[in-house]
């Protein structure tokens, strides 16, 4: 049977349309795809760009809170002997002690957080996301220590400073240095005016360029005395202390970053270190200078060759007084006590 020439070339025509048709969609199809693929790529690229940055950014803040504890524990490794002599510095000494600060070494897996070179790579990005994740956690769980025993768990890194009132020296502790030693000033008993500060004044006194040695009826300093009628304090390291000068030492905490004075109390609460203990002293009721109290340590030195009543500053045993104080647990002219308190 003879083929129709027309629908044969029907026949050709529909299947070059079927094919061109298929083709256009399946262009279209690959445009899309890789129009898809391209959007994808760039998402996950600015992804992985804002966790590196974020990483970044808490490694940084996690460093430095690393680098705060190392500091803190250098502090402690401070090597000790029992033939160890302690050094007392001078006020020139003093002056020239260079500072502590200094930058402390942090070990992570190979100076990680120092020389981390970071990359767009997702797996690189992951790491350093882990990383800062598990210190963070671990910071977390000190965090939370010290919020549960209501104290801190890493000291503070210290520095803060006291004067113990009536001693040339600190307490024999090498968590503890002698800044210097002095002797106690002040304004005159029975002046209206001046000063209610008692200072530790340094042996060795600097002056100005330009100063004048006559009286010029301003603010005047002079050496305090213990005035004892009666007379609570230890005699260990002094046989007599009435009218006598009265010596003070200024002493600087080296991991202990605060320190108080507890007022009627002989001890420290728990998790303190005990400074010093003795009693509160102050000027006089009755005198028109009136002063702040200080707390002069329960074995006190006195300035040898001093004992002659030259007046001056005063310091006298504060008591308690019975009426606007609660009696008891107070009693009626018993001498306050008093414990100073680091932590």
């Amino acid at each position: 049977m003879a083929t129709n020439p027309k629908s044969a070339e029907l026949s050709l025509d529909g299947d070059f349309l079927l094919r061109k048709h298929t083709s256009a969609k399946s262009g279209r199809f690959w445009r899309w795809f890789l129009a898809g693929a391209l959007l994808n790529v760039c998402i996950v690229s600015v992804s992985v760009s804002l966790t590196v940055l974020y990483v970044q950014t808490e490694l940084q803040s996690l460093r430095e809170k690393i680098l705060i504890q190392e500091d803190r524990l250098a502090r402690l490794e401070v090597p000790s002997s029992a033939g160890d002599t302690v050094r007392v510095p001078t006020w020139k000494f003093a002056q020239l002690r260079n500072r502590r600060d200094r930058e402390s070494k942090v070990s992570m897996g190979g100076s990680f957080l120092r020389n981390a070179t970071l990359s767009a790579r997702p797996e690189a990005a992951t790491e350093l996301l882990l990383t800062g994740i598990r210190l963070f956690r671990e910071i977390s769980a000190c965090d939370q220590g010290s919020q549960e025993s209501g104290y801190p768990t890493l000291k503070p890194s210290g520095g803060d400073t006291y004067v113990r009132w009536g001693r040339t020296t600190c307490p024999n502790d090498i968590k503890t240095e002698l800044i210097y030693a002095g002797t106690v000033g002040g304004s005159y008993f029975s002046h209206k005016g001046g000063s209610v500060d008692f200072f530790c004044l340094p042996s060795q006194p600097e002056w100005a360029p330009t100063y004048s040695d006559s009286a010029n009826s301003q603010s005047y300093l002079y050496g305090a005395e213990y005035e004892l009628p009666f007379d609570p304090f230890s005699h260990d390291n002094a046989e007599f202390l009435n009218n006598h000068d009265i010596p003070c030492a200024v002493c600087r905490l080296l991991d202990r970053g605060t320190q108080l004075l507890f007022p009627a109390k002989l001890g420290c609460p728990e998790d303190w270190t005990e400074e010093y203990r003795g009693f509160l002293m102050s000027g006089k009721y009755s005198e028109e200078q009136r002063s702040k109290a200080v707390c002069v340590d329960q074995a006190p030195e006195a300035i040898p060759g001093s004992q002659g009543n030259r007046e001056g500053s005063r310091l006298y045993i504060v008591e308690g007084q019975c009426g606007s104080l609660l009696c008891p647990p107070y009693v009626n002219g018993r001498e306050i006590t008093c414990t100073v308190c680091s932590i």
